[in-house]
């Protein structure tokens, strides 16, 4: 029986590279596996806040057998090359004390770093946080990765220090003209637009 959560969807990244979004499932364990050698040991460090050599058969399992509702999680693709691992993968997590408020991380092969990969693996989590009804994406940063928590600040997230880490707040807004303030916003609410329209099924 097919998964009834799986999802999948074709798009363009912003250097032109063809790729395929698709929900995490417990048959993703492999590649998951095969493309977390492709994170360098600084990646994984700012990833997970700990030197990390491999995933453990338990932590695959975690991170592949997901509801996508309490734990929503998404891959990219390369369509030109689909045999290889992927590009990156993207998830939240709800809290179980407030329900409106998910974790959110994003992992990218340094391969693939800098050319849109993070950007668009947040923006479809942006999506399904709207249609989940998730109000706040937080996420834990390192000090040593204040460029991120400087990007998610561009999109209204709000930095308080929490245990030694940075705790970047991103609220979920319906009218995304509020986004539009800085240069990156008005880019992001672009990207919205776009991986919007791609994930709807044309008639």
């Amino acid at each position: 029986m097919a998964d009834e959560h799986f999802e999948s969807f074709h798009f363009r990244l912003a250097d032109g590279t063809p790729v395929e979004f698709h929900t995490i499932t417990p048959e993703d364990r492999e590649r998951i596996r095969e493309g977390f050698a492709l994170v360098s040991e600084q990646s994984r460090y700012l990833r997970f806040f700990a030197p990390l050599n491999d995933l453990s058969d338990q932590q695959l399992e975690y991170l592949t057998d997901v509801d996508q509702d309490e734990h929503v999680a998404w891959g990219i693709i390369d369509l030109a090359h689909p045999e290889q691992p992927g590009l990156g993968v993207g998830r939240f997590i709800r809290d179980p004390s407030e329900a409106d408020v998910a974790e959110v991380a994003v992992t990218v092969a340094d391969e693939f770093q800098h050319r849109g990969v993070g950007s668009a693996l947040f923006g479809i989590l942006y999506l399904r946080a709207m249609d989940l009804g998730v109000q706040t994406l937080r996420a834990y940063i390192l000090p040593e990765n204040r460029f991120i928590a400087e990007i998610l600040s561009q999109l209204g997230g709000t930095v308080q220090w929490h245990d030694n880490l940075m705790q970047v707040d991103v609220p979920i807004v319906e009218n995304w003209a509020r986004l539009e303030d800085t240069d990156l916003g008005a880019s992001f609410v672009e990207l919205l637009h776009h991986l919007d329209d791609a994930r709807e099924p044309s008639d």
